[in-house]
This record gives structure tokens, C-alpha cells and sequence, in this order.
């Protein structure tokens, strides 16, 4: 019996390993940080496979508290960024870009979120997703970096959203002049 517990135990670990050995070093789809299902949830098969797999500049996470019934991105919490932390402040001022709801059931406890962005120079090839965001930078010139952002909520178990909450995606795209 403890033999076949061991043996069941192994090969899940081995699957999970196999699964993010697919992505190469710096792809969202290898970073530890964001579960892969997030992305392949919210997008469609080739732009998931597009995301996940493409070579990122930079990555951010970024950590939200609960207040006044929104997520606040506030705090850089983890970095990968070649060769520098410069794009900080701009992961930050980007995951303030959306509205979060973040319910609460009058505890003292709040919900939490995570937002993720990572940073691709020349943007992803193949990928024209829907629904870009231009932001204006102090650089004039066409945008030539393509950020993406994604949104995992923490939801305090039996915590659901109320009715007067709207449905958010969980993945956004930003382009921008650096």
C-alpha cells in the first residue's frame, strides 16, 4: 500500500515537472509564480500558447490589498526584470490601470490578488490580441513593447461574488513607446 502511495506520489510530481519543462526560462508558462490555467482560461488556445510560451524582458509580480470594495496594486512583492528593476514603477502604474472588485463579507479578514506583468519588447509574434490598451509614455513614437497583464484573485474560501459585482477578465493588454 505504501509502495503504490510512493509510486502515485512520483509520477504526479514527474507530470508537473514535465509540464513546466515545456516552456523555456523567462516564458510566463515556466514562471512558478502564475498558474498557467489563468491564461488558458481566459484566452483563446493560440493566444495562451502565444503568451505562455514567449520570452519576456521583464516580469513583476505585484501585490493587492481589499479597499473601498476594489483591489490596490500597490507593492512590487517579486521582480525578474534583464538587467535592471527600471520598469517597476511602470509594472505598478500599469496593474492600477483596471478595476478589481474585491468582495468582502464584513470580516476581518480581506481578500488579496496578485497581478502579474510581464514585459515584451517588439511585442509577441503572431499574437494580435484583442482589445489593447495604448498608454501614453513620456517617449513619443509608435508603441513598441506590449505588456500583459494578469489578474489572480485570492477569494476567502466561500466568498463569492454578489450580483452587483461585473465579471472581470483576468488577462489585459497594454502597448506602450519605451
Amino acid at each position: 500500500m505504501f509502495k503504490t502511495a510512493m509510486l502515485v506520489i512520483c509520477l504526479v510530481v514527474s507530470g508537473v515537472a514535465v509540464a513546466k519543462a515545456n516552456f523555456e526560462e523567462n516564458t510566463v508558462g515556466a514562471n512558478g509564480a502564475v498558474q498557467n490555467k489563468i491564461i488558458e482560461n481566459a484566452l483563446d488556445s493560440f493566444q495562451a500558447a502565444s503568451v505562455l510560451a514567449a520570452p519576456y524582458a521583464a516580469f513583476y509580480k505585484i501585490s493587492g490589498k481589499a479597499g473601498n470594495d476594489n483591489f490596490d496594486f500597490k507593492r512590487v512583492s517579486a521582480k525578474s526584470s534583464f538587467p535592471d528593476a527600471r520598469w517597476a514603477k511602470l509594472a505598478t502604474s500599469i496593474a492600477k490601470q483596471v478595476t478589481i472588485p474585491a468582495p468582502t463579507t464584513g470580516s476581518r479578514v480581506k481578500p488579496s490578488a496578485n497581478a502579474f506583468v510581464a514585459f515584451y519588447p517588439g511585442g509577441i509574434e503572431g499574437l494580435e490580441p484583442k482589445g489593447v490598451v495604448q498608454l501614453q509614455t513620456s517617449v513619443t513614437g509608435e508603441p513598441n513593447t506590449l505588456a500583459v497583464l494578469i489578474v489572480d484573485r485570492k477569494m476567502l474560501k466561500g466568498t463569492t461574488l454578489f450580483t452587483g459585482f461585473q465579471s472581470v477578465p483576468s488577462v489585459y493588454f497594454f502597448e506602450l513607446a519605451m
